[in-house]
C-alpha cells in the first residue's frame, strides 16, 4: 500500500513538474521600468525591453570619450632565504632584517652591488629579472655577509634609503 501511494504521488509530481523551474510560468516575460518623470511603473514586453536596452546602448556608445590607458608593469617578487625583493621599473624594495654594510656600482658590466651583514651561509642564486633596466639578480653568501648583485641594461644613478621593512633602492 505504501509503495502504491509513493508511486502515485511521484507520478503526480512528475506530471505537474516543469522542465526548468526557474523560467517564469507565463510565456510573455514582462519588465518593470520606473518612469523618471512621473514615478509610475511602466510594464514592457520582452521585445520592447530589448529595443529600449539597444537604444540605451547606442546612446551610451556615442557619449563615451576615448580613454588613454596607461599600461603599468606588474612588480616582480623574488624571495630567497632571509631576503625578499620587489622589483619595479623605478625601484627595488629589499625586505630584510639584515643591516646594509655597503653599496656601490661598477660600470663594465653595469652592476649595483649591496652587501648585507649576516653569518648564515646558503647557496648562491641567479634569477633573470623581466623589468627594465634590470636584467639579472645574483645573491651569494660570503663569510660574515651576503651580496646582492643587480645587473643593469645601462648605467643609472641610484639612491639607497632605509624604510620599515628593509631598504629601497631608487633609480634616478
Amino acid at each position: 500500500m505504501r509503495f502504491t501511494l509513493i508511486l502515485f504521488f511521484s507520478l503526480i509530481a512528475v506530471l505537474f513538474g516543469r522542465e526548468n523551474p526557474f523560467v517564469p510560468i507565463d510565456d510573455t516575460v514582462e519588465s518593470q521600468i520606473h518612469s523618471k518623470d512621473s514615478g509610475d511603473i511602466v510594464i514592457l514586453t520582452d521585445e520592447e525591453a530589448v529595443a529600449l536596452e539597444q537604444d540605451a546602448e547606442e546612446v551610451n556608445v556615442t557619449e563615451k570619450k576615448p580613454e588613454i590607458i596607461e599600461k603599468k608593469t606588474k612588480p616582480q617578487i623574488i624571495n630567497y632565504q632571509q631576503i625578499r625583493l620587489i622589483v619595479t621599473g623605478e625601484s627595488i624594495q629589499i625586505e630584510t632584517k639584515d643591516i646594509l654594510k655597503k653599496h656601490f656600482s661598477i660600470s663594465n658590466p653595469t652592476r649595483l652591488i649591496l652587501d648585507f651583514k649576516s653569518d648564515v651561509i646558503y647557496p648562491s642564486r641567479n634569477k633573470k629579472i623581466k623589468i627594465s633596466p634590470f636584467s639579472v639578480l645574483r645573491i651569494g653568501s660570503h663569510k660574515g655577509y651576503y651580496r646582492v648583485v643587480l645587473e643593469l641594461e645601462h648605467p643609472v644613478k641610484y639612491k639607497v634609503s632605509k624604510y620599515k621593512f628593509g631598504y629601497i633602492l631608487t633609480l634616478h
